[in-house]
């Protein structure tokens, strides 16, 4: 029996459904994917046999099960992504969560500047957005009273050509000024797949600046999809993902060098984070990764099932692009044929080994709304619309948000070539009843 499509979906309660007679087609999977019965098994597990404090706040039977359950898939994620230890993997709520406790602790150089691509999530991209703002408005008050400037942190966004494909030469070259102390970059586009050269940006990164050079990777569209070694093509400082989007709990992991993790301030503090805490004392707070950077307590059930999701995954993934192409190449004959109608347009690379997962398209709002969302809703197809958390790249193309909109459908492991076709032909009926828009 095959280890995709129709060989695992017996193994996700939720692909067992029906409306009106039809199964569902589960495309929205690069927001969150269905989770497989071993999942859903380890979650009601924790809370069933052992649903109790863990840390140490509690020395007991109960809390010693949970703290061995967050150890066992610590452990799990280390050698999963490869990492050199186990205090490397830090548990957060989710990619946001981690991308935002990066940007928060890093104390940098003023004057530094933070290069990120045209097509980066909100959330590799607000952030450090946010720390700009601040610390020009900390200049601005600074001058003000004549006390010492602020760090004049400033973000600079690569441009992309009209394909959004990744420029690596202009990233080296942009490499060269030192006033670069950052990048912050995405494996694989949220917008529409896109898997960027990270092993070849990474290697330009350390050959130009060395360990200088501080490299963020969002990898959520990538980590459920390929393997990724840190110690390896994958060197980055940071890395972060979501186990949400690779079958299993909704939970973030950040991945960061050691040595940066011992290095850094505190992002929360309280619960867990405490060394010593006397009212006058300063340094009472937990320096020794990972228990630093997970105050408070933590998804228990979730962290423990992540390692059932990871277990799931690591049987699988060495295949999953060679299933998916097939099913890429389908969807985007039928979108081009949208394009070649007049009525949408494919968004991002042509070819679909270049996107993976993901097919997105460009089209007017009111046509959305009108015409494919009930086509789709009625052979239970379910997709995503909007921007995606990509705002900035729909307004830097100048696109009015209720003009037009996009579409994603994003495959995972569990999805067919007939859920594809079934989604090309909605796709090919519509357009044959659509006046050119696009």
């Amino acid at each position: 029996m095959s280890p995709y499509g129709a060989g695992i979906r017996h193994l996700f309660p939720a692909l067992q459904r029906t409306r009106r007679g039809l199964p569902p087609v589960y495309l929205d999977n690069a927001c969150m994917t269905l989770r497989p019965q071993a999942v859903i098994q380890a979650i009601h597990d924790h809370y069933s046999r052992h649903p109790a404090c863990g840390g140490e706040r509690s020395r007991h039977w109960f809390a010693d099960e949970v703290m061995e359950g967050v150890q066992a898939s610590r452990e799990r994620l280390r050698r999963f992504l490869n990492a050199r230890s186990e205090a490397e993997v830090i548990f957060t709520r989710n990619t946001t969560e981690a991308l935002n406790l990066v940007a928060r602790v890093l104390d940098l150089p003023r004057g530094s500047v933070i290069l990120t691509t045209a097509f980066e999530h909100n959330s590799n991209f607000l952030p450090w957005k946010l720390i700009e703002r601040s610390e020009r408005a900390r200049t601005r008050r600074c001058h003000v009273c004549h006390a010492p400037q602020g760090k004049e942190v400033r973000v600079e966004v690569l441009p992309c050509g009209e394909d959004n494909r990744f420029d690596l030469a202009a990233f080296e070259a942009r490499l060269a000024d030192e006033r670069v102390r950052v990048v912050a970059l995405p494996a694989a586009a949220n917008l529409n797949g896109y898997r960027l050269p990270l092993g070849e940006a990474i290697a330009a990164a350390r050959r130009v600046r060395g360990d200088s050079l501080i490299v963020v990777v969002d990898a959520a569209q990538a980590v459920p999809y390929r393997r990724f070694d840190v110690q390896g093509a994958d060197d980055a400082d940071f890395l972060a993902f979501s186990v949400h989007k690779m079958g299993g709990p909704a939970l973030g992991v950040l991945y960061a060098r050691r040595e940066h993790l011992v290095s850094l301030g505190q992002f929360l503090v309280g619960g867990s984070t405490v060394v010593d805490k006397v009212y006058h004392d300063r340094d009472w707070v937990e320096d020794a990764p990972p228990r630093k950077f997970e105050a408070g307590l933590q998804d228990y059930a979730g962290i423990a099932a992540s390692r059932s999701a990871v277990d799931f995954l690591d049987e699988r993934i060495d295949g999953i692009y060679d299933h998916l192409l097939p099913l890429n190449r389908v969807l985007t004959e039928a979108v081009l044929e949208l394009e070649e109608a007049g009525v949408a347009r494919l968004i991002g690379p042509r070819e679909p080994e270049a996107r993976g997962s993901i097919v997105s398209l460009l089209a007017p709002r009111d046509w959305i709304d009108r015409v494919l969302a009930p086509a789709l809703d009625a052979q239970n197809v379910m997709c995503r619309t909007g921007e995606f958390c990509v705002t900035s790249w729909f307004r830097w193309r100048g696109i009015d948000p209720r003009e037009r909109a996009g579409v994603r459908f994003s495959f995972y492991v569990y999805n067919t070539l007939e859920e594809a076709e079934r989604v090309a032909g909605i796709l090919r009926t519509v357009t044959a009843r659509t006046p050119a828009t696009a």
